[in-house]
């Protein structure tokens, strides 16, 4: 996973080795891992109750959750939450055929950063946020959905912010063997 921004979206780009690309889902703002194969962002505020979910799938479906706390997680409001989500993805491989062997699939999404900061905290390098990406991954030889992320959580609880990473923002021309490219000048490197 990638991420990168500017001052006015969050850049966040996956890709996975999967060797069974499966999605069955076929419309935006679902719960998309129970549809299929999902990349999922989660962005949380130092110190505030509220964060967010955002999912992205193999089909371009994009998804965005407004959880207030832990403690209204999971009610019918959480998920009708609306928000100008961009995606897009590429499968290499044949896209829900479970007879052949793929090689994976790509993601990038753009969040609008009017959105991270509606209720009042900043998105910048003194800001502070915790992060978590996650994954759903189905397949036929699989034995059940694999389910990951990074950081490593100590349980498979994706909503227990308390093991996220913190977000650190780094300046491009700071990066140790990088040279920030002038059409990208604006943008910096998380």
């Amino acid at each position: 996973m990638r991420l990168a921004w500017d001052a006015e979206c969050l850049y966040v780009a996956f890709e996975f080795q999967d060797s069974d690309v499966i999605e069955e889902g076929d419309a935006d703002q679902l719960q998309q891992q129970r549809t299929g194969d999902v990349a999922e962002l989660f962005l949380k505020p130092v110190g505030a109750s509220w964060y967010w979910e955002f999912h992205a799938t193999p089909r371009s479906r994009h998804s965005a959750f407004f959880f207030p706390s832990r403690g209204r997680a999971g009610l019918p409001s959480n998920f009708d939450y609306q928000l100008a989500l961009e995606t897009g993805a590429r499968v290499e491989g044949t896209l829900n055929e479970w007879s052949d062997k793929d090689q994976g699939w790509t993601v990038e999404f753009v969040i609008p950063l009017r959105e991270l900061t509606v209720q009042g905290h900043p998105f910048d390098p003194q800001s502070g946020y915790r992060v978590l990406a996650a994954r759903y991954n189905y397949a036929r030889i699989l034995p059940a959905p694999e389910l990951s992320s990074a950081p490593r959580l100590p349980r498979t609880a994706f909503h227990d912010h308390d093991h996220y990473g913190i977000l650190l923002f780094q300046d491009p021309s700071n990066v140790v063997g990088t040279t920030p490219r002038p059409s990208s000048a604006n943008q910096k490197k998380l």
